[in-house]
């Protein structure tokens, strides 16, 4: 574990491009196809692959920088998971309002 918290630390950027790219297109492939075929409960998780970027940077953030931090801890992740709520929501909607 030791050795992907260096490789990780040295290595910030490509860890962030590939950690986003797998998860976000692990979930996009994974569900996609059931959503298209009428499955509107895969669209939380397409929406957790739309902020795959922001949930990578704040598990990568922990990572390199663990110490403790002036404020609260857990702003980043209240933040993220309101922001995903909101967004599903409104998401949610449109696809009423559509159809």
């Amino acid at each position: 574990m030791k050795h992907l918290k260096d490789f990780i630390k040295r290595y910030q950027l490509i860890s962030f491009i590939t950690l986003t790219y797998a998860f976000s297109w692990a979930l996009w492939l994974l569900f996609q196809p059931l959503y298209l075929g009428g499955e509107v409960i895969s669209a939380p998780f397409i929406m957790l692959g739309i902020f795959g970027p922001a949930l990578v940077s704040i598990l990568l953030s922990a990572i390199i920088k663990p110490g403790k931090k002036s404020g609260n801890r857990k702003s980043a992740p209240i933040a993220f998971i309101l922001v995903w709520i909101s967004s599903f929501l409104l998401f949610t909607l449109d696809q009423i309002i559509e159809n």
